[in-house]
């Protein structure tokens, strides 16, 4: 496959970019035959992921236009459609990723809402939750600081990253996940995705990033990656050096008919930013 530009992609804008690190969501036009679950990498380092089997949906609906050139960009379709494409709020309130993590991803924690408010002019921060669909031999997921880590041994950290790759994680605490598990991020929590994992992710609907570790396996991050335009101050000032949270979560089950159960996996109790549910249906006709 033959690549041109890549963009990071805000709203309308298409921001040229020279890399989209591990982690970041980014755009290439003009693919010939990528398709869904492919994996593209260099022909000097060829890299193949597991591919994701998805459902079949028990709804859709798509947009084709009649003629030829009236494609319809999905702004356009958020105006002509508010209902159908985002129900009675009127908002986006969330998004949703799949990861599938071939490296460590660097150690990192996300702004709350007031913190989104004073930098970014957001209403929205990014709490996160993880749902583990699957994991490789040896993967790790790591949540919040250690017991005694305060802002100077962050500090220092982050200094040591630019020649020890480990060094942010020896502040972590870490935890081997097994598919099923359900966790719940909060904002300005420490956190890092280790390899091997694969996860469905909802979120806020930002991408506010803040991971102050220099390396990202081979790839080596900027600033600019690293702090997202802050002062490495304020940008520290987003992490939580607390005690780490509980973060993962037992599904309870709201309604079991023995064909249809319906699991609350996230409530309003978790956090005031999403509610997730899982309906299973069995596999008797």
């Amino acid at each position: 496959e033959k690549i041109g530009k890549l963009y990071h992609v805000g709203g309308k804008k298409q921001i040229e970019t020279a890399c989209v690190p591990a982690g970041d969501i980014g755009a290439v036009a003009k693919l010939n035959v990528t398709g869904t679950g492919d994996t593209l990498c260099s022909p000097l380092r060829p890299i193949t992921l597991p591919g994701v089997n998805f459902e079949n949906p028990c709804y859709k609906m798509a947009v084709k236009p009649k003629v030829k050139g009236e494609e319809v960009f999905f702004d356009e379709l958020l105006g002509r459609y508010p209902y159908e494409m985002l129900g009675t709020s009127g908002k986006m309130r969330i998004l949703v990723k799949i990861l599938d993590s071939a490296v460590r991803l660097p150690a990192q924690a996300h702004p709350d809402k007031a913190f989104s408010r004073k930098h970014f002019d957001s209403e929205y921060g990014k709490t996160e939750s993880w749902i583990v669909l699957g994991t490789r031999p040896g993967a790790k997921i790591y949540f919040g600081f250690k017991d005694g880590v305060d802002e100077k041994n962050f500090s220092e950290a982050i200094d040591l990253s630019e020649t020890d790759k480990d060094a942010m994680e020896r502040l972590m605490e870490c935890i081997e996940p097994e598919v099923g598990d359900v966790f719940l991020v909060p904002a300005r929590t420490v956190h890092a995705i280790g390899a091997g994992c694969l996860i469905l992710e909802v979120q806020e609907p930002t991408d506010f990033t803040i991971q102050p570790e220099r390396w990202c396996d081979e790839y080596k991050l900027s600033d600019r990656e690293m702090y997202i335009g802050l002062s490495r101050d304020n940008a520290v000032s987003c992490f939580d050096f607390g005690k780490a949270p509980d973060t993962k979560l037992t599904p309870t089950v709201v309604k079991d008919t023995g064909s249809v159960k319906t699991e609350k996996i996230i409530s309003e109790k978790d956090t005031d930013c999403f509610v997730i549910n899982r309906i299973t249906k069995s596999q008797s006709k």
